[in-house]
């Protein structure tokens, strides 16, 4: 969530309406209500919150570290292409997949739990690299590979990874499904459609795109707070969802396990993201 009184460069929730506190208390009564099912004025319920969000995103569990490279615009044209890593005084060519291998296990693990490729970092070995750091060092140092979206988004966030694994700020590839590893939902490899990254990004800010649950504490902070919803799409429309919620006459299930429990956090964003989550979520 944004972490300034004004919103910030990065236009999250409302530019110039919330002070950090109000911010932030929108945010998690959002979260409560995300979770609660209304009934529906003229009979039936409305979906959840957070399940309209799922529904409006597109949301699934699933995709894989291929997946997220390809989301990284790393093609399958690269993965069959031989690079050769010279810094260091090294001479070592393997094939882009073990490239790709390496850099995705970051987006999984963190940079310091990364799978090192045993052709390219050996301690014990004077003509490979001896750590994880150096080798991204190489890599930073190559003509071609630094500049590749899934080179510079693991050098970005590397160290808080996966945590932050879902701040895309070099990019996305025109792919219909955006991949990343989501310890906010799941602790997994999750996907959302392209066009809600489009739709969300604008207007509600990189922490929309972290989960379906901080994607509706995200819409609806700014939808009370006098900001802008992201478009609608197809029939799900977020402005029709908070309409029909307004007129709902009473509760059907409410959120929690029982009165006074505490949701379990969904996370903090790292120091330096532009955004930050509260110690506890409430419910």
């Amino acid at each position: 969530m944004d972490n300034s009184a004004t919103g910030g460069d990065d236009n999250e929730t409302i530019p110039g309406g919330l002070t950090y506190f109000q911010n932030h208390a929108v945010h998690e009564f959002g979260h409560s209500v995300g979770e609660t099912v209304y009934n529906k004025d003229g009979g039936g319920t409305l979906p959840k919150g957070d399940t309209f969000a799922q529904t409006y995103g597109g949301w699934a569990q699933a995709g894989t570290a291929v997946d997220y490279a390809r989301s990284m615009s790393w093609t399958t044209a690269m993965d069959t292409t031989n690079y050769t890593l010279i810094d260091g005084g090294k001479n070592l060519t393997v094939a882009g997949t073990v490239i790709r291998d390496f850099l995705t296990s970051i987006a999984e693990k963190g940079l310091s739990n990364a799978t090192d490729p045993a052709a390219l970092v050996d301690a014990a070995d004077p003509a490979k690299y001896a750590a994880t750091a150096d080798l991204m060092t190489a890599l930073g140092a190559h003509g071609v590979l630094s500049g590749t979206t899934l080179f510079k988004t693991v050098d970005r966030w590397g160290s808080a990874m996966p945590d932050e694994g879902y701040i895309l700020e070099h990019g996305v590839a025109a792919v219909a499904k955006i991949t990343f590893y989501s310890t906010r939902w799941g602790d997994r490899w999750v996907q959302y459609d392209k066009q809600a990254h489009d739709n969300c990004k604008s207007s509600l800010g990189w922490y929309s795109l972290s989960s379906p649950m901080e994607m509706f504490a995200e819409a609806f902070t700014a939808n009370y707070s006098g900001g802008t919803v992201p478009v609608a799409r197809g029939a799900n429309s977020w402005t029709t969802y908070f309409s029909d919620l307004e007129k709902s006459p009473s509760v059907a299930t409410a959120a929690g396990a029982a009165p006074g429990v505490l949701a379990t956090p969904y996370g903090a964003p790292a120091a330096g993201s532009g955004e930050t989550e509260p110690a506890v979520g409430l419910i």
